[in-house]
């Protein structure tokens, strides 16, 4: 089961949008069943993990850097309410000046990332693995820094969060297996990007 066009996969988000939260777990059970495709559960996780993050709150989330314990380390972060919904942004957008704001992609392919609220990036997956890729392009499509490096991070950007967003099941099953896929830089900013994992009810 996939949405017939990209319209139509609109039209049913934009309906969804009017059901209240706690109505839309449901919703996504019966998405998530054998007879359904992933694809389509994928979407309606994204949609509502995207509401319940817009409207802010506290959440904690789990580390996937490697350390010495087995015990992974917590991080809890703070989002603001983004009043009237997410901002939308468009490739030439600056995330890195868009504070304190909860903002999603005018596209819906674009790459490495879902939503922004800066320094933290979010990728919501609904799978046990999720490779990273294209977060270079990403971050020069959305930063003051067209040409940027490696030393940008060290310099200018200072941190940046990449969070999975996942649902609950699935979180503990994580680990750092999404490493991120493309050229020599792809890998460099690996090592200034850390990794989280955040579980959704």
């Amino acid at each position: 089961l996939v949405f017939a066009s990209d319209e139509i996969r609109k039209s049913v988000l934009e309906n969804i949008a009017k059901i209240g939260l706690s109505k839309l777990g449901a919703l996504f059970s019966v998405c998530s069943s054998e007879y359904t495709d992933r694809t389509v559960s994928g979407v309606f996780f994204e949609h509502i993990a995207h509401r319940i993050l817009e409207r802010g709150g506290t959440f904690t989330c789990t580390s996937l850097e490697e350390n010495e314990s087995d015990k992974r380390s917590t991080m809890s972060i703070t989002l603001g309410p983004t009043e009237h919904g997410a901002r939308v942004f468009k490739e030439d957008g600056d995330i890195l000046g868009m504070k304190d704001q909860y903002c999603v992609p005018l596209v819906p392919n674009f790459p490495a990332f879902d939503a922004a609220y800066y320094p933290y990036l979010f990728q919501m997956t609904i799978r046990k693995e999720h490779p990273v890729t294209s977060m270079h392009k990403a971050l020069q499509k959305v930063s003051p820094f067209p040409h940027l490096t490696s030393a940008d991070f060290q310099t200018k950007v200072k941190k940046c969060f990449l969070i999975f967003v996942v649902p609950s099941e699935i979180a503990n099953e994580w680990t750092k297996k999404q490493h991120f896929v493309g050229d020599r830089m792809e890998q460099r900013l690996q090592k200034h990007i850390k990794q989280f994992v955040l579980p959704l009810d």
